[in-house]
């Protein structure tokens, strides 16, 4: 199987969902709320390094983006509507997979797994979606 890597793809969806992400986690949108639940868990605000945040959210997310990138070449989805439904596909695992190890076992809340699942599904859009239409 050869796999076509949109590398300009990969960069410019990584670094959009990445721009979202800090709009979702501030307290814009869902900054204060967040830091109240993950405070419910232990985690206190002053304990964040935001830099080193950022960085692995963004490496996270060239690393989310190369996969969605390898799902959109190998199924030759092309076009938005195709896209969007993998995104909603690969949201749906990965929401199955987080859920599974940070609420079940963690006892995380569930407006902290309505703020990730979110997110996570906003991105897989994003990211599928821009990555299909570039095919």
């Amino acid at each position: 199987m050869n796999i076509s890597f949109d590398i300009a793809g990969i960069l410019i969806s990584s670094f959009i969902c990445f721009a979202l992400a800090a709009l979702w986690f501030s307290s814009a949108l869902f900054g204060n709320l967040w830091l109240k639940q993950l405070s419910k868990n232990g985690l206190v605000a002053h304990e964040l390094n935001k830099l080193r945040i950022f960085v692995y959210v963004f490496l996270f997310l060239i690393l989310f983006a190369t996969v969605e990138n390898i799902i959109v070449d190998g199924f030759k989805v092309n076009g938005m509507k195709e896209g969007i439904g993998i995104g909603i596909i690969v949201w749906f695992l990965i929401t199955s997979a987080h859920g599974a190890i940070h609420f079940a076992f963690e006892r995380r809340t569930i407006i902290l797994f309505g703020i990730y699942s979110s997110y996570y599904l906003a991105a897989s859009v994003i990211i599928a979606t821009l990555l299909s239409m570039r095919r």
